[in-house]
């Protein structure tokens, strides 16, 4: 064995006089490992339905700003810009206007 002068768990019942104290540190880490057994998958399972919320309300956003999106458009079309300034007699020009240069 590497450590000299410590028992083999193996050959040291748990049950026999100083057993238990002995190899207390031993009991908490398997005790640790199966709790982190039980609730590792619990924790999985409550970020996982947290992802699912998430990714919901970003999709139904996105839905939302295409939805705006669209709504706005409808406004930027020259067939709307003449419909709304239609009674105040103004006149369009089809020519692409120049941009000034600095």
């Amino acid at each position: 064995m590497i450590l000299k002068g410590k028992n083999n768990l193996l050959n040291q019942s748990f049950f026999e006089q100083g057993g238990i104290s002995t190899n207390a540190f031993f009991i908490f880490y398997i005790a640790f490992l199966l709790s982190m057994v039980i609730l590792i998958p619990r924790w999985n399972h409550i970020l996982n339905s947290k992802i699912k919320v998430s990714e919901d309300h970003i999709y139904n956003l996105q839905m939302e700003a295409k939805e705006s999106e669209i709504i706005l458009m409808r406004y930027y079309k020259r067939s709307n810009f003449l419909k709304h300034v239609d009674h105040l007699d103004l006149k369009f020009s089809d020519d692409v206007p120049e941009f000034i240069k600095n």
